[in-house]
């Protein structure tokens, strides 16, 4: 296989068509002429060969006339100076170049021009033949070009006057440019003849000004076919290639789809889990508040119920202790009244002796009436009985005692069940606060996923907290949103995070909490639009003829907004 790039090299440093099963240069036509040239096509090479070796068909042709038609046609070929020394903006490159250009003295021969009569060099730009004049300048020795200082090649061209060629250097954009001292270069540049002088019998040479013959042409011009059929392979491996990235694309924008609907699903089944979940936790404490407010309820009849008794309790002691405080006064005024009655009787002995007893025993009689069973008929004590505390006393000031002390002990039994039905209380409120607490947070959790998209920021640029929807006309780009119309609303996309100039990328808060711009504090909890003003949003539904009702999705706070957009109707 030929190596391509020193073939490419061998011919003038320009790239050509090779024929790489045989090795040789292939061109399509060659340019002929200086002001208007003509382009030199096969079919015109054969006639030409034809006229060289046999004549025209017609037998009336002269000589003279061959030769004429020969010399109105130019030709122009590529020569080169190789290695030459450049320094600065231009060089005097006149004994370079026409000793280049005068080598080949056989090209006349036997056509009665000198070599010097037939032969030019083309100087500065020429008319009708689009950089002609330019001047190929290499690296010598390489395929290299100088580099201008802007990435791109130095190029030269030829000026004359009096006899005197200068090469001028030049960037690619056609600015003057500075060689360095002592640059080595190759250059090469244009030189031109008639066809007359140039043989018909030859061609241009795969090497620098030298000549092929007519079966080197032939080599060329299979050349050409060899490279038409390569190019009709690559492109044919192009196809296939575009086809198989075309199918690759395909393949990938299913799978991503396929990915969108798995986490859209995802996302849903998440959704539906938690609104079961905190359907399942609104229930569970309606329960417990409900089983609380029992309980409360029940505590709160226990306790009435008790204190009741323990009204009851003490209103029949308090009778109880009225009652027996009443018995001790009329004791106390009977034994008073006795003791007079005594002295009295002791004063009379014998007639207050009968009276004494008659009185005592009727003291006696109230007394034991008083105490009831709890006092013998003797006057001994007895005790009470059919009690649940009392029958074991052998006093009445040990049975007010034990009474006194039960009452105590009931109260504190009541208040020790109340402070550890309150703790209770307190230890299920607390778990409830805090169950609610750990719901919340993975409520937040959730409501704190944000989906970020990158999008092209259109004409006029967009800034953060701008409304932004899909572009109508450049695919990838968004423009503030506008709820005016449709045609400036028609696919919202999000909240831009971030303030981009236009044809720069911007994030877009697709999904998830974002701040936004508003034309007024929006109301936590409720449904947040876009706004008739260019990128703002409102809390407040556009509502004239033709603007667009889209739900950009809830407001989390004054000035903030749970992204998740929702077209919902145009005004009609």
């Amino acid at each position: 296989m030929a190596d391509i790039t020193r073939l490419s090299r061998f011919v003038g440093g320009l790239p050509r068509d090779v024929d790489m099963s045989t090795n040789t240069l292939q061109v399509s036509s060659l340019k002929v002429g200086s002001i208007s040239p003509t382009e030199l096509t096969k079919s015109l090479v054969d006639l030409l060969v034809t006229i060289n070796t046999t004549g025209l068909p017609s037998a009336n042709l002269s000589a003279g006339a061959k030769q004429s038609t020969l010399e109105s046609k130019l030709a122009a070929f590529r020569v080169g100076v190789l290695n030459y020394s450049a320094a600065g903006s231009s060089d005097d490159v006149s004994t370079q170049v026409l000793a280049v250009a005068t080598t080949d003295t056989a090209i006349g021969a036997g056509s009665g021009i000198s070599a010097a009569a037939a032969k030019g060099i083309f100087v500065g730009t020429v008319s009708g033949a689009t950089d002609v004049g330019k001047v190929l300048i290499r690296a010598a020795g390489t395929d290299n070009g100088i580099d201008d200082g802007t990435g791109d090649e130095v190029f030269g061209v030829i000026s004359e006057s009096g006899g005197v060629y200068t090469l001028s250097y030049k960037t690619a954009s056609n600015s003057a440019f500075t060689m360095p001292t002592s640059t080595a270069i190759d250059f090469y540049f244009a030189e031109v003849m008639d066809l007359f002088s140039f043989g018909v019998d030859r061609l241009l040479m795969p090497a620098i000004g030298g000549v092929v013959d007519a079966t080197a042409a032939s080599a060329i011009f299979g050349e050409q076919t060899a490279r038409q059929n390569a190019d009709s392979t690559l492109q044919s491996n192009i196809n296939i290639e575009i086809t198989a990235r075309q199918n690759a694309d395909s393949t990938l924008q299913s799978s991503i789809d396929g990915e969108i609907t798995a986490r859209s699903n995802a996302d849903s089944t998440l959704q539906s889990n938690i609104n079961i979940e905190i359907t399942a936790r609104q229930n569970a404490d309606s329960t417990l508040q409900s089983a609380i407010d029992s309980e409360i309820t029940a505590r709160s009849n226990a306790d009435s119920t008790l204190q009741s008794n323990i009204n009851i309790e003490i209103t029949a002691r308090q009778n109880a202790d009225s009652t027996l405080q009443s018995s001790l006064n009329s004791e106390i005024t009977a034994r008073t009244n006795a003791d007079s009655t005594l002295q009295s009787s002791l004063n009379s002995e014998i007639t207050a002796r009968t009276n004494a007893d008659s009185s005592l025993q009727s003291e006696l009689d109230l007394t034991q009436g008083s105490l009831g069973s709890a006092i013998s008929g003797t006057g001994g004590w007895l005790g009470f009985s059919g009690t649940n505390y009392l029958n074991a006393e052998l006093t009445i000031s040990n049975s007010l005692k034990v009474l006194d002390s039960r009452n105590a002990a009931e109260v504190t039994a009541r208040s020790n069940a109340d402070s550890t039905l309150q703790s209770s209380i307190n230890a299920e409120i607390t778990a409830r606060i805090n169950a609610d607490s750990t719901l919340q947070s993975q409520i937040s959790a959730v409501n704190a996923s944000k989906v970020d998209t990158s999008f092209i920021a259109a004409t006029g640029g967009i800034s953060a907290g701008d409304v932004v929807a899909l572009s109508l006309t450049v695919a990838g780009e968004v423009i503030k949103a506008n709820a005016s119309a449709i045609a400036t609303c028609e696919s919202i996309v999000g909240v831009a995070t971030e303030t981009k100039t236009a044809g720069n990328a911007v994030l877009i808060r697709t999904y998830g909490e974002a701040t936004v711009t508003t034309e007024a504090a929006l109301d936590i909890g409720k449904r947040v639009y876009a706004h008739t003003v260019a990128g703002q949003s409102s809390k407040t539904a556009p509502s004239s003829v033709n603007n667009v009702v889209y739900v950009l999705g809830g407001a989390t706070a004054t000035t903030k907004v749970f992204v998740n957009p929702k077209l919902e109707y145009v005004v009609a």
